[in-house]
């Protein structure tokens, strides 16, 4: 019988044994190491910074944790760090301590150790901040790679390693790119007219490259001759016609296009009629195919009128006029208004009818005198004068 007893007493022994042991299995207290995110950062925002920390939950000092050292991936393309944070931390009040930054390798190593007495509390261990250096509303992930704790830390510990970081998106309203053309209105008395292009930029970032869309509204009567770069940075790299009516520009900036003038569209008038001809042109920054901060493009817009050729057939009437003088010599034109009547208006045309001389003026001296912007050759010209709203013509016979 006491030998049963001692035979039962060792098997009881053997199970107290097997239970505590798993007991201390199941029960041992593990701990997770993570990556912790505060602020919402804002694209297109100031309020763009992100604060990142590394947490293992509640340490005690039983649990022996002296030392730290973590390893950190982040995406310099989407983050920039710009330091370490101790405050707030279980590295706030130790002496040897340091966040290392490798902006070539995408990493970040933090690490504190304490010789005295072993960390304790329900902080994270250390942190860094940081920036988002992108327009774009894409993830920024951050990895913990490495956590080493103390060797005779009392926990099993285990790694989560990702942490998705997602900002929002904030534009101010005020954001926008703006075309603005020099004229509101362009008539076409003449053929050829120029239209000049000029851009601002609120904020302004630096941009590589821009796009335009421009719309010609009547094409049977205006036509685009062709665009300049007004700024030698400026490199255009193709203008292309989509559709009889609609045009699209392109050009690369460098980031010199700010609150400047960019380009000049050259226009032409042709088909004319007896009327006048009435449209427009708008050009428009189109919003660009990667990411940006601008709320709006803002079009312009300026009207083209096209006004009918002049008649150059300048009637030939007997000079009988003797209230004035009208004559050419080397390359003047001469005029003794001798009762100072009010002239209005002096015009010279070639035998062709083509308009080689004009002033609108408002002139009643004695005497008046012009001089040509070209000289004139031999041949014949008829001088037409507005004279008290009354036209007063004069073939006149250049002989050199």
């Amino acid at each position: 019988m006491l030998r049963s007893l001692k035979y039962n007493i060792l098997c009881l022994s053997v199970i107290i044994f097997i239970i505590a042991d798993i007991h201390n299995l199941f029960c041992q207290e593990f701990t997770i190491a993570k990556l912790k995110s505060y602020y919402v950062p804002e694209v297109c925002s100031d309020n763009n910074e992100v604060l990142i920390t590394v947490n293992i939950g509640n340490v005690s000092k039983a649990d022996s944790l002296y030392a730290f050292d973590v390893l950190i991936k982040y995406d310099n393309q989407k983050f920039k760090p710009l330091g370490a944070v101790y405050m707030n931390t279980l590295s706030e009040f130790v002496k040897y301590r340091d966040v290392n930054i490798g902006f070539d390798t995408n990493m970040i190593r933090a690490f504190a150790f304490n010789m005295n007495e072993p960390f304790s509390g329900n902080k994270d261990l250390i942190g860094f901040y940081g920036r988002l250096t992108t327009d774009c509303l894409e993830p920024l992930e951050f990895r913990l790679l490495e956590c080493d704790l103390t060797e005779d830390y009392k926990k099993k510990i285990d790694i989560d390693t990702n942490l998705i970081v997602n900002a929002i998106k904030k534009v101010d309203k005020n954001h926008n790119v703006e075309i603005n053309l020099n004229r509101k209105e362009l008539v076409f008395e003449n053929n050829l007219q120029e239209l000049i292009a000029s851009i601002k930029i609120n904020p302004y970032k630096e941009i590589n490259e821009m796009f335009f869309d421009i719309y010609l509204d009547n094409i049977d009567n205006f036509e685009i001759i062709n665009i300049e770069m007004l700024n030698e940075l400026l490199v255009l790299d193709y203008y292309n016609k989509i559709n009889d009516n609609h045009y699209e520009l392109k050009f690369n900036s460098f980031g010199n296009i700010n609150n400047s003038e960019i380009f000049k569209i050259n226009l032409n008038s042709w088909n004319k009629t007896t009327n006048d001809i009435n449209t427009k042109i708008i050009i428009t920054p189109r919003e660009y195919d990667f990411c940006h901060c601008y709320n709006s493009f803002i079009a312009d817009t300026t009207y083209l009128i096209s006004k009918p050729d002049k008649d150059t057939t300048v009637d030939i009437v007997n000079y009988s006029n003797n209230n004035i003088k009208i004559s050419i010599k080397d390359d003047f034109i001469e005029i003794e208004n001798y009762q100072n009547n009010n002239i209005n208006m002096i015009r010279v045309y070639d035998i062709l009818g083509n308009n080689i001389f004009y002033s609108s003026v408002q002139d009643n001296n004695r005497y008046i005198k012009y001089k040509f912007n070209t000289n004139l050759t031999a041949g014949a010209y008829f001088v037409n004068v507005v004279i008290n709203n009354k036209d007063i013509n004069k073939l006149i016979i250049i002989y050199n």
